[in-house]
């Protein structure tokens, strides 16, 4: 069965899925029993490094920093771990959620994007430069 992956830690809490596979730190899962158990998996494009998300801006932009961003608009697919980040650093944006293409997005639709690579190529491709490293992840396997 096909389900969104922001449903699948439910399902398996609740015992409907048997396990399944999510990055590390992106959301704030947290086992709902000492019967789930997880494991670090290494898969992807770089197997044995983690994939990062970084703040990126076109390479022409003024914003050297994320406090730069005050009163700016933000596109990514982590909405409320962004929002979290930029409230602890006291910075005001406004966040929208991106369906894909987030990288085509900055400097056109919006001022700079949250996004998550395992190699770089398409933020280079983009001519996009990052501003801060925000989250570094692998993939975690959870089962019930």
């Amino acid at each position: 069965m096909l389900v969104r992956s922001q449903e699948m830690g439910k399902y398996v809490q609740d015992g409907l899925f048997d396990a399944r596979i999510k990055p590390a730190r992106i959301g704030f899962w947290r086992p709902a029993s000492t019967s789930s158990r997880y494991v670090s998996w290494s898969m992807g494009n770089r197997a044995s490094n983690p994939y990062a998300g970084f703040w990126l801006v076109p390479e022409t932009s003024r914003v050297r920093s994320v406090k730069d961003l005050q009163g700016k608009t933000i596109a990514t697919e982590l909405v409320s771990y962004v929002k979290k980040y930029l409230a602890q650093r006291k910075v005001k944006a406004k966040v929208e959620y991106s369906w894909g293409a987030t990288e085509a997005k900055a400097g056109i639709l919006v001022d700079a994007i949250v996004e998550l690579t395992e190699t770089g190529r398409s933020l280079k491709a983009n001519q996009l430069r990052i501003v801060e490293d925000i989250l570094s992840s692998t993939t975690r396997f959870i089962a019930k």
